[in-house]
């Protein structure tokens, strides 16, 4: 648990170290396979499940989920692992593929959350990259490139997006990148706003 940003920072920067600039899957720790995303879609499903049930939450404690995220996500019994989706992940040419399988969906992830009292605040794409962005995602997808915001800013399947559920806000990450929105300014603002007005 971090009480002081020091020690955050320091967090943040091993991780994009071990991971983000090897382009590693995280589940396969420090010493797995880099240039290993078989898909373009990201588990966030699955990690908000695990911050609202795992995380070590104090009772009183303002309690807030920032993610940052430029995909939507998958759902059981998919697999991101699975590149073609033909149910076997048994391919090793780039991008080879693993058995990362998603274990919640948007549903059992919102409950989780509201159980928990739980905001998430999301900064997402709004709009697919265009074909020669170079932020865009080179591996093939599951979902179609419009589905992107589907979870965050815009219904997934039929169910309200995770920030609108859990009383959290989605901000656009494409203002991010352009210098329009300041992530640290909001970031600051929703967590004191939260603070302030907390779930009853």
């Amino acid at each position: 648990m971090h009480t002081q940003a020091a020690t955050l920072q320091k967090a943040f920067a091993s991780f994009e170290q071990l991971y983000t600039a090897p382009n590693r899957n995280p589940g396969d720790g420090p010493t797995g396979p880099t240039m290993q995303n078989p898909i373009c879609e990201e588990n966030a499903a699955d990690a908000l499940h695990a911050a609202a049930i795992d995380f070590p939450w104090r009772p009183s404690a303002t309690r807030v989920i920032i993610l940052v995220t430029d995909d939507t996500f998958l759902q059981p019994p998919d697999n991101y692992g699975d590149r073609d989706g033909d149910g076997k992940i048994d391919k090793t040419d780039y991008p080879r593929e693993g058995d990362y399988p998603a274990r919640f969906g948007l549903a059992e992830s919102t409950a989780a959350l509201k159980a928990a009292k739980v905001r998430v605040f999301s900064f997402t794409r709004l709009q697919p990259p265009g074909l020669f962005d170079p932020t865009r995602c080179g591996t093939g997808r599951r979902l179609p490139w419009a589905s992107i915001s589907d979870g965050w800013s815009t219904p997934y399947k039929g169910l309200a997006p995770i920030p609108v559920q859990t009383s959290g806000k989605n901000f656009d990450l494409d203002q991010v990148y352009q210098g329009k929105l300041s992530l640290a300014e909001t970031i600051k603002n929703v967590v004191i706003d939260s603070h302030c007005k907390p779930i009853e």
